[in-house]
């Protein structure tokens, strides 16, 4: 199981499947599992230097950090599935597996660019530009596939 320590600051709040209630993880080390190393929200951080692989398990781990938070949303809650839901505008039933694999490889890339943007990378009513997430991907993304990573990205920040 991976080890990481979160750097000094904000405490980081992460929801780490769709109607679980949220972990908490404070300033410090944390033993993870291979399923929670590799969610979108540790892996911006880690790319961003907010959160940090060791190379070794820390003698230190401070497991009574972790705190879920019961403060779940009763749409989350309801649904009970642990899953994340399909967008209704996106559901498609005849979809074939390769290009619905794209389609998450397509999100995991843009909710590890996120945490990269500065000031200036948002549109007036706070979603990121087409032209920022693409430079910062190297390839050409839709505002719609932005603008449903970017809800996703910002229900794992509560």
């Amino acid at each position: 199981m991976p080890t990481i320590e979160v750097t000094k600051g904000e405490d980081l709040k992460v929801r780490f499947a769709h109607g679980e209630q949220r972990t908490v993880l404070r300033p410090g080390e944390h033993e993870l599992t291979d399923e929670q190393f590799d969610h979108w929200y540790i892996q911006g951080h880690l790319d961003s230097g907010r959160v940090r692989l060791l190379p070794e398990a820390s003698a230190s781990i401070e497991t009574e950090d972790i705190e879920p938070v019961t403060d779940t949303p009763a749409t989350e809650a309801a649904a009970g599935t642990g899953e994340a839901a399909e967008p209704a505008t996106e559901t498609n039933e005849t979809a074939e597996p390769a290009t619905e694999a794209a389609a998450e490889d397509a999100e995991v890339k843009l909710l590890a660019v996120f945490p990269k943007l500065v000031e200036g990378d948002y549109k007036a009513d706070g979603v990121p530009t087409v032209k920022a997430v693409g430079a910062l991907l190297g390839e050409d993304v839709k505002a719609e596939q932005i603008a449903a990573a970017w809800t996703k990205y910002q229900a794992g920040q509560e």
